[in-house]
């Protein structure tokens, strides 16, 4: 299985791709995604006003995990396997000669 990605993949589709490269067999073209391997903070947020500065504060209220025992770096998305635009003219020119692959 092929998979395309870039830092504009992100939320659900991190979930997705930590589940597909914690059961194996696929490989990642493109840039390393946006979002976190391990888990999400999505969802509401508070934010806090600093009394002295006015600067303001946003705060997750919700954090959840992925249930994974993949060794990956906690702070990192998922990462590429080959890197986008040698692989994507690989890919267009030997293995679907049919389409018309755009440079990421």
């Amino acid at each position: 299985m092929l998979i395309l990605i870039n830092g504009g993949s992100f939320s659900t589709t991190s979930e997705f791709l930590t589940q597909v490269h914690t059961r194996g067999g696929a490989t990642f073209i493109g840039q390393g995604s946006g979002g976190a391997y391990f888990g999400c903070t999505s969802g509401n947020q508070m934010t806090l006003t600093l009394p002295n500065t006015k600067g303001r504060l946003v705060v997750p209220l919700l954090n959840y995990l992925l249930s994974t025992q993949a060794a990956h770096e906690a702070d990192r998305g998922m990462c590429r396997t080959i890197q986008s635009n040698a692989a994507l003219r690989t890919i267009s020119k030997d293995t679907i000669p049919s389409r018309n692959w755009r440079s990421i």
